[in-house]
């Protein structure tokens, strides 16, 4: 798993759309891939991913912590700058993928 969450992060500050696209999990439409705005420039201090059991989150996940620089989201529900922030992965027939993401 952390694998993936590795070929994530410098699939999304490397701009490659395909991979990050290939990577997530669009479950109820709440994730998106990190591809074009906002930007993720950057990420450090990616944690060991941490199990999250199937009664907390819906379904059984890995959740892995990093902080990250990022251009600012369209909305403005977030700031340009480094952040904390995690992405929740999900085990799926095609592997480990986001499923869900936030401020960590």
């Amino acid at each position: 798993m952390t694998d993936t969450a590795l070929v994530y992060l410098h699939a999304a500050t490397t701009g490659d759309c395909a991979m990050t696209k290939a990577l997530t999990y669009h479950w109820e439409n709440t994730t998106f891939a990190w591809c074009h705005d906002p930007k993720m420039l950057s990420y450090k201090d990616v944690q060991a991913p941490m199990f999250v059991p199937a009664s907390e989150a819906g379904a059984s996940v890995e959740l892995v912590t990093f902080t990250m620089k990022t251009t600012a989201f369209p909305d403005h529900s977030l700031q340009a700058g480094v952040e904390p922030w995690s992405f929740d992965f999900v085990r799926t027939p095609a592997g480990w993928r986001v499923r869900d993401q936030g401020q960590g």
